[in-house]
């Protein structure tokens, strides 16, 4: 269907199309670097904090004079052992589709005559729009483990809050 339209239009319609693809293109590359960003953000955050509760955990385990934080401490590690490990497979690379055509060069595009620029672009195009299909479906998945590490940090930590705070109110 797309190839339909763009065979409707002109050269300058083409090279206009090409122009915002490729914005939109990047547009949506830079949607994926911040994502990472931040994923990146809130794992230089939650390994720290990791590291501290495990070791507050060890240091309290072979102790004699057991702390009810000891509770707090291993369950709020564990927490964070699957938020860094969700957050650690968001940064990996994923296989993105890269700005430029592995298709570029092709004998039925280049037959020396005037219409060869205009099949060029219309190809560069539908490139480019491949591209950007497959780009924004990473970027969803992207953003889709982010707010979920997010809500799992927030829930989680409310609700071994709450039950820490029932712990010591019921139990003390």
């Amino acid at each position: 269907m797309e190839e339909d339209i763009l065979n409707k239009a002109d050269i300058k319609t083409i090279q206009l199309i090409k122009e915002e693809s490729e914005k939109l293109f990047n547009s949506v590359s830079e949607v994926d670097n911040v994502l990472t960003s931040k994923s990146y953000n809130l794992l230089n955050i939650c390994i720290p904090i990791l590291t501290v509760t495990i070791g507050f955990s060890i240091s309290q385990a072979y102790s004699e004079n057991y702390s009810k934080l000891l509770i707090y401490s291993v369950f709020t590690s564990i927490l964070l052992f699957f938020v860094v490990i969700k957050l650690i497979r968001n940064i990996n690379p994923i296989s993105t589709i890269l700005l430029g055509s592995d298709k570029l060069i092709n004998s039925n595009f280049i037959s020396g005559s005037e219409h060869d620029e205009y099949l060029i672009l219309t190809n560069r195009i539908l490139n480019i729009q491949d591209g950007i299909n497959t780009n924004k479906e990473i970027t969803r998945k992207k953003a889709k483990q982010y707010k979920e590490c997010y809500n799992f940090l927030i829930i989680g930590f409310s609700f071994i809050s709450f039950l820490f705070f029932l712990f010591c109110l019921f139990l003390s």
